[in-house]
């Protein structure tokens, strides 16, 4: 680790903040003096990184969004780093591969809904790091409780931790919300346990307990919500759910009316998680970090800005790969901040690196990551990464296999996708490819330098 990049977050017990009292919301602001930032070095953080499902850029309010109620996500960007450039995989389990490994698929994607037991994962790194690590929600990479652990979280409450053959024929659109089928220390919750119970409502009070089991040690948790994939449903709060039959309602009545209520829900849930562990007396102060997993469902239209967007889940343009990303911890040195490099999912391995301060061992292979742990407390706007990659490979949907690289102007996809060239700032929903007979030097020269990047990157 380099030592002059981080200086952020306090270790010491006693300046920690004990007065707030414990609500269902955020406060409007919050207070932090200069003398209350040191290096990781001395004294690593907690992380705590929520995965929303399905959540587009479009969906926070802090980003623009007009058609959801987001205040505790707006807080976190209030009071804190938001990232305008974060892109992930156009798909979940393939992004959630390279959240996990810190590696673009091309090098160890195998299957659908897999992650190879040799495969190392931030979960690894954390542990190896003295961290207690934690894995809540869904996981959909198969393996259970062997791969969950083996993979670097000793404590779980998994959502599909298997693939529907081994998850007792459930798929992830079954027993999702109420009811959930849910999984810990290799076994399912019993049937008269979750009856009547919500999926988020359990895995926030097992996130909860968890924070309170580790006051004095570091710990390390990924809260990968279920919200809000399909299927639309109510929430707790909402009229329609006391009469709801998951069994029936899921599949005749569903609807994406209840998805804003859905969205309120998953931001309520991290409201209560962050307030819940900015109320603890800790050892040391916790960073949260917010992202989605990938674009937002094509069947949900949202209000962006005053204009009407579709989401794009699946689709390899801005709207499918480019997610909220925002990071908080009332320690942080500055706030409301906006970073406008360019971050990838793959950057979460390196970046927790640094973080944590241990080192990445060679024998886990090349790492495709680039750290941005400057960027939470460098309030320039500054990037280390100059381009993003991605290679989706698509036997599982039967299509061509695709790879594409880009920067915040540019995007070029491989030949089997037509060798498109487009000027994504200019064209940022591709209609147009620019025509090779007209290019500038720059672009002729960019394109040369794309092409080889894609060749460099085609799997071994």
């Amino acid at each position: 680790m380099k030592q002059p990049l981080f200086k952020i977050l306090l270790f010491i017990v006693l300046s920690m903040d004990t007065s707030c009292k414990k609500n269902n919301s955020l406060p409007l602001s919050s207070e932090t003096s200069n003398d209350q930032k040191i290096d990781f070095v001395n004294g690593s953080p907690n992380v705590i990184i929520f995965i929303g499902d399905e959540i587009g850029y479009e969906i926070p309010t802090y980003n623009g969004g007009e058609s959801y109620e987001t205040p505790n996500l707006d807080f976190m960007a209030a009071n804190g780093v938001a990232f305008a450039n974060y892109y992930t995989h156009p798909d979940g389990p393939p992004g959630r591969l390279s959240f996990l490994t810190g590696k673009y698929n091309n090098r160890n994607w195998e299957r659908f809904l897999y992650i190879d037991p040799n495969d190392k994962a931030i979960g690894n790194l954390m542990e190896m790091a003295g961290y207690k690590t934690c894995f809540v929600g869904k996981w959909q990479l198969d393996g259970g409780d062997e791969s969950i652990k083996g993979h670097g979280f000793q404590k779980y409450l998994a959502f599909m931790p298997f693939n529907k053959d081994r998850n007792n024929g459930y798929d992830q659109y079954q027993r999702r919300y109420k009811n959930p089928y849910l999984y810990e220390n290799g076994d399912w919750l019993p049937d008269t346990f979750v009856q009547d119970k919500y999926s988020e409502d359990l895995m926030l009070d097992y996130a909860t307990k968890f924070v309170d089991s580790n006051k004095n040690a570091p710990f390390f948790m990924v809260y990968s919500h279920t919200l809000a994939q399909r299927p639309w449903s109510p929430t707790p709060d909402h009229p329609d759910y006391a009469g709801w039959d998951e069994a029936v309602d899921d599949l005749e009545r569903a609807d994406k009316k209840y998805f804003p209520f859905m969205i309120k829900y998953m931001d309520k849930i991290i409201g209560k998680l962050i307030n819940h562990t900015d109320s603890a007396v800790l050892s040391r102060p916790t960073l949260f970090m917010f992202i989605g997993d990938n674009g937002t469902n094509k069947g949900i239209e949202s209000i962006y800005k005053g204009e009407l967007v579709k989401g794009n889940k699946n689709g390899t343009n801005r709207k499918g790969t480019n997610v909220p990303l925002v990071a908080y911890s009332k320690y942080l040195p500055k706030k409301n901040i906006w970073k406008y490099g360019m971050v990838d999912v793959v950057d979460f391995m390196p970046t927790l690196s640094d973080i944590s301060t241990e080192k990445i061992p060679t024998s886990w292979g090349k790492i495709d990551g680039i750290s941005f742990a400057d960027e939470l407390v460098d309030i320039s706007n500054k990037s280390v990464r100059k381009w993003n990659y991605c290679y989706w490979d698509r036997n599982y949907q039967k299509e061509e296999n695709m790879s594409f690289v880009y920067t915040p102007t540019y995007k070029l996809y491989d030949s089997l996708n037509g060798a498109r060239f487009y000027n994504i700032q200019a064209d940022p929903d591709e209609h147009t490819p620019l025509d090779n007979a007209i290019l500038t030097p720059y672009e002729k020269e960019l394109q040369k330098k794309f092409n080889k990047l894609l060749l460099d990157y085609l799997p071994e």
